[in-house]
């Protein structure tokens, strides 16, 4: 798969995934992808209760519309925009199929079923990532580091140095 992280369908149509990031911290997931034609942005996904992002496989989210539509998912700035058009999920389910910590790699898929912005028809839109973890966590605590090449953790104060 060069060049692409991923693949999002829409009705018959591949979208490839350019760029795919994820963040997991206080048991909840937010998941970046882009591709050309399409932006997708989902904060705050309850994953669990574990910090640590090696703990994320197996682990999904599908909530009811109702959990869906009050969720800080959608109200907390999450979108999904295809061709220059908002799309609005009314069901979704997102899943970790597999974390590689060593290369700082999650693998997530996801389905959702939707309409766009002022049409009334629905659309399922499914898809995968190879989403790169955006910062290491500590291996003490669980907490997202500073950066890639941290040497000690401010979150519990763990040094590797």
């Amino acid at each position: 798969m060069a060049g692409q992280t991923g693949l999002l369908t829409l009705d018959g149509t591949d979208f490839c995934v350019e760029a795919a990031s994820c963040r997991f911290r206080d048991g909840q997931l937010s998941l970046t992808l882009s591709a050309a034609d399409c932006q997708l942005h989902l904060p705050l996904m309850p994953f669990g209760d574990s910090g640590r992002a090696s703990t994320l496989a197996g682990r999904s989210w599908c909530p009811s519309s109702d959990d869906l539509n009050a969720s800080d998912t959608l109200n907390e700035g999450g979108y999904i925009v295809l061709r220059d058009v908002e799309f609005v999920p009314h069901s979704l389910s997102v899943r970790c199929v597999a974390v590689d910590p060593s290369e700082r790699l999650a693998t997530v898929d996801f389905a959702m079923s939707g309409c766009f912005d002022g049409d009334d028809a629905f659309h399922d839109l499914t898809g995968f990532a190879d989403c790169r973890i955006d910062t290491p966590p500590c291996s003490h605590c669980g907490e997202p580091l500073r950066s890639a090449n941290a040497q000690q953790c401010f979150a519990c104060g763990a040094v590797w140095r």
